[in-house]
């Protein structure tokens, strides 16, 4: 007699009947975890609570320690908390602390087009003169870019580990709060928003075992052969301003952090048909 596969139990049983298990997740290359049980979720409404929540994780980063990130834009004075330090600084302090520090974020357009090429590409120039590593990834298709929002602290015991990942970028105009008042560090915006503009969102604090989940999502990334990007008037810039134009190893992931919690995480991912595949989107 055939055996019943768990995540077929699992409906019929209605143990997870709001999560896709199994074929229903359409994608058999994801190399993840249907869902990870015993984690801690807590929601970081604005973005003032989750800078200053991610200040305090990177501070404790020291030898040992992987941070791990990815964004559509971030910039390099923005300050976690009132008095800093600024994004660029705390990421320096952990490479300085002996921690190994990777980021990828999207290439971008000219800032003359409403964009953060330039914003992007000055933080990855301060990390990787510190002794990090940040890739300007370009790996989309013609006129896409990469939107994952995601920052991963992780110990070499993954008793602290803590992932943060939702909606706001390490970027001006994000550190607003409860009063929505704004950022004062704002960018450009229509006049009718007023000098800081109000923004509003949330990033979640994720600790236990999903972890490593958000985790695999950046090294499968990070260890994407594709090249970074297909122009080539890209290279002699990048070349000129010391910027890293591929992928180092990374070490292997410590061990998965025990449960913490009560919650079950699933994670899902939106990746577009491109040519080549990602190696973990074929389809």
């Amino acid at each position: 007699m055939r055996r019943e596969p768990r995540w077929a139990r699992e409906l019929r049983d209605g143990g997870h009947p709001w999560l896709l298990v199994g074929p229903q997740r359409g994608n058999h290359a994801a190399g993840l975890p249907d869902l990870a049980e015993g984690n801690d979720v807590r929601p970081l409404v604005d973005g003032r609570a989750y800078l200053a929540a991610l200040a305090e994780a990177l501070g404790r980063a020291g030898g040992g320690a992987r941070v791990l990130f990815a964004g559509w834009r971030a910039d390099a004075d923005e300050l976690l908390q009132d008095g800093g330090p600024t994004l660029a600084e705390a990421l320096v302090a952990a490479v300085e602390r002996g921690a190994l520090v990777r980021g990828l974020v999207w290439r971008s357009h000219p800032r003359a087009l409403g964009y953060s090429a330039e914003a992007n590409r000055e933080l990855a120039r301060a990390v990787t003169a510190a002794g990090g590593r940040v890739l300007l990834d370009h790996r989309v298709r013609p006129v896409g870019s990469h939107h994952q929002k995601f920052v991963v602290v992780a110990g070499a015991d993954g008793a602290e580990d803590v992932a943060f990942l939702g909606g706001l970028d390490t970027a001006r105009s994000r550190r607003d709060g409860p009063a929505h008042d704004g950022d004062r560090q704002t960018r450009r915006f229509s006049a009718r928003f007023g000098p800081t503009p109000a923004w509003h969102d949330v990033q979640l604090r994720l600790t236990g075992p999903a972890v490593r989940d958000v985790e695999t999502v950046f090294r499968q990334r990070w260890a994407d052969p594709t090249r970074l990007t297909r122009w080539p008037w890209h290279t002699l810039p990048d070349r000129v301003r010391g910027l890293p134009r591929a992928a180092d190893p990374l070490p292997a992931p410590g061990p998965a952090p025990a449960p913490v919690g009560s919650r079950t995480v699933q994670l899902l991912r939106t990746y577009p048909r491109r040519r080549p595949a990602y190696p973990f989107a074929p389809q």
